[in-house]
């Protein structure tokens, strides 16, 4: 039985599985994204294809900006630096925030850029 061929469908089967177990998850759902206070929350890349300038960063945010590392620095987020008292509160982006840095006592206001670390070197 052990040297027995495998059929076509078997060996398609095989081939088929290497595939999808070769491919590598993402390893969150909003990492190089920007989440909005109201809207859809939008996947994002820089223009240049390499990095964000600091333009770039302002205008997603809405004015100057803070950036904010993750506990595990894999990505960063990217917060307008006066939100706190001129923008409206960000639930998806403070839930986030609040589950990913284990920071508890510090919501998240205004539009909030979740970037991988790649593009802010």
């Amino acid at each position: 039985m052990k040297n027995q061929q495998l059929t076509k469908k078997q060996q398609r089967f095989i081939k088929a599985d290497k595939q999808r177990t070769s491919v590598k998850p993402k390893t969150d759902m909003y990492l190089d994204t920007l989440i909005p206070v109201a809207g859809e929350i939008k996947d994002i890349k820089p223009s240049n294809g390499k990095r964000y300038t600091l333009e770039e960063m302002q205008e997603m945010v809405g004015g100057y900006i803070d950036i904010i590392p993750s506990a595990t620095g894999e990505f960063s987020y990217v917060v307008n630096d006066n939100g706190r008292y001129c923008k409206e509160f960000n639930p998806t982006a403070t839930m986030h925030f609040t589950l990913r840095s284990g920071y508890r006592e510090n919501p998240l206001f205004g539009n909030i850029a979740i970037i991988s670390k790649n593009y802010l070197r």
